[in-house]
């Protein structure tokens, strides 16, 4: 199992007869991130001014993406400079951009559609967002955590075992509790202890520790 909520899940349900952890692990030096100025030029969101919120997943009901877009208008009472990006596609796009013409926000939430390694453009994000219904364990929050951008994910699956800060979690579709919690994120002294946290827990999700995690499986 990826995550101890898995696997904890594996057993209530007996689907195996011994139970292995080994979390998702990645190679650093594949990590080729853009910088903050070359992601958000590539983007088209180089305004210095804004605060870039954004994410990376596919347009379909497991993300949630409706959420993040239904409270954007609560978000940019709290930040005025906001600013939502989305790198994906998937089944619901024309359902988000019908919600974001309604709601008027146009202007202010980009859906940006599939782009190869989304990975690289992680840095022009200010806050970065993962809202799902449920998750194994995330390999893009993994992605995220080696950039050192500060997160907000969704209590689900796999999410807190894998962010290092209670800062950076907030339970399924509670608005008041995102919304707490978006605003002191807008600090920025805030994104800077945070950052700072999760580079070195991203140390715990490298791929050496899933090579040995899964060595040691076959060596039982």
């Amino acid at each position: 199992f990826v995550s101890k909520h898995n696997l904890e899940l594996g057993k209530k349900l007996g689907l195996a007869k011994k139970e292995n952890l080994v979390y998702n692990g990645i190679e650093k030096s594949v990590l080729n991130f853009y910088t903050r100025q070359e992601a958000r030029g590539e983007l088209g969101v180089n305004r210095e001014n804004d605060f870039v919120v954004g994410s990376i997943g596919r347009l379909a009901y497991a993300k949630n993406y409706e959420f993040l877009i239904n409270i954007f208008p609560e978000v940019l009472k709290v930040k005025s400079n906001a600013r939502l990006v989305i790198i994906g596609d998937g089944p619901n796009r024309q359902e988000y951009e019908k919600i974001i013409q309604e709601q008027g926000l146009h202007d202010k939430i980009i859906l940006l559609g599939s782009i190869d390694y989304a990975f690289r453009y992680i840095e022009a994000f200010d806050l970065f967002i993962l809202p799902s219904r449920y998750e194994g364990l995330s390999i893009t929050l993994i992605e995220t955590l080696f950039s050192g951008v500060p997160v907000l994910a969704t209590d689900v699956g796999g999410n807190r075992e894998t962010l290092p800060s209670d800062q950076e979690i907030y339970q399924l579709d509670n608005k008041k509790e995102f919304l707490d919690k978006f605003q002191k994120l807008t600090s920025q002294e805030s994104r800077e202890k945070i950052s700072r946290h999760n580079l070195e827990h991203s140390k715990s999700f490298t791929l050496d520790k899933t090579i040995q995690g899964y060595q040691e499986i076959y060596e039982q």
